[in-house]
């Protein structure tokens, strides 16, 4: 059941690629981000607010032209209030994004080789 802010306690349905990887991190205010590869191979994320239940939007974290199928996930809450994911790319790198505090998902300028 969704409330008037369009938050529930139920994980909301999915449609995430039959290949995928998840990661998940708290942040500093308790939120917990879950972020999985959707059927169009696209990054996205589902957000758990204390108090108020999961969000029932799938938010874009990433295009389908810029992550490898099924590529390994990894997240982590960072030091000023911000998430970060670390993904691989279709290029063989290793590529980030991070949001800050209510911000913007943001691709970083740095890529690690893997060759």
């Amino acid at each position: 059941m969704l409330d008037k802010e369009g938050t529930s306690e139920s994980l909301p349905e999915i449609a995430p690629h039959p290949i995928t990887k998840i990661a998940a991190l708290r942040s500093a205010k308790g939120e917990i981000y879950v972020f999985y590869q959707a059927q169009d191979l696209s990054v996205r994320v589902l957000v758990l607010v204390p108090g108020k239940g999961w969000t029932h939007q799938e938010t874009l974290v990433l295009g389908s032209e810029e992550v490898l199928a099924g590529a390994a996930l990894a997240a982590v809450a960072g030091g000023w209030s911000e998430a970060r994911l670390f993904y691989i790319t279709r290029q063989s790198t290793i590529g980030e994004v991070y949001q800050p505090e209510g911000g913007r998902w943001t691709r970083s300028k740095y890529l690690i080789s893997l060759a």
